[in-house]
């Protein structure tokens, strides 16, 4: 018995492991008003800032997936709001959206930046200082001497459509992956674990 427990938990934690060494993005910043916290909002309007229709579909859909399968009631913009994709939502739209729809809070997220920086890979050493020169000099001149990421930066708001007031923000930071919906996740995923943790969604 004692056995078939500890398999089972060096798999689960070889597991996490593996899937933290996964994940590409991290919370760099987090905020919440504390007059909020612990008073769950219980229905949301989704928005995301981009003029690619696709990717804004797909990231407001996510998230209203994701907020369902948690008991809270969520709406995405591009289905509550009849107009052209490219068009800047006026506020008064957005609020008659939120009423419509009894939102109690409007979701909306922003790429703030995308960054490249170059990532220097340091050697090993090999024996003496000759070992290492001779070694490392062709090296230090190829395309594997060095490599270049891609950061995505973005903010994530939460309001409260009553005062329209923030009452919770995150700031994330996403490299090298290989497609927007993978950024989608990882972005939505970090999202939703904050939340729950200051107690804004159940």
């Amino acid at each position: 018995m004692l056995q078939n427990i500890s398999k089972y938990l060096t798999g689960f934690i070889l597991t996490m492991v593996m899937l933290n060494a996964c994940a590409s993005t991290e919370l760099t910043e987090s905020w919440v008003d504390e007059r909020y916290q612990g008073k769950p909002v219980s229905d949301i309007l989704v928005i995301g800032v981009t003029d690619e229709k696709t990717i804004r579909r797909a990231f407001e859909s996510k998230f209203v997936r994701r907020f369902k399968a948690l008991g809270v009631d969520a709406v995405s913009s591009a289905d509550a709001i009849s107009t052209n994709e490219l068009m800047k939502l006026d506020k008064a739209v957005i609020l008659q959206a939120a009423h419509k729809y009894n939102s109690d809070s409007v979701l909306i997220t922003r790429l703030m930046g995308v960054d490249e920086k170059t990532v220097y890979h340091r050697p090993a050493h090999y024996g003496g200082f000759y070992g290492y020169y001779g070694h490392y000099h062709g090296y230090m001149h190829s395309s594997a001497y060095q490599t270049s990421q891609t950061f995505y930066r973005l903010e994530t708001v939460l309001y409260d459509v009553k005062t329209e007031k923030p009452i919770w923000s995150i700031l994330s930071r996403t490299w090298d992956r290989d497609s927007a919906r993978q950024i989608i996740d990882e972005v939505i995923d970090v999202a939703i674990k904050d939340m729950r943790k200051k107690k804004v969604i159940p």
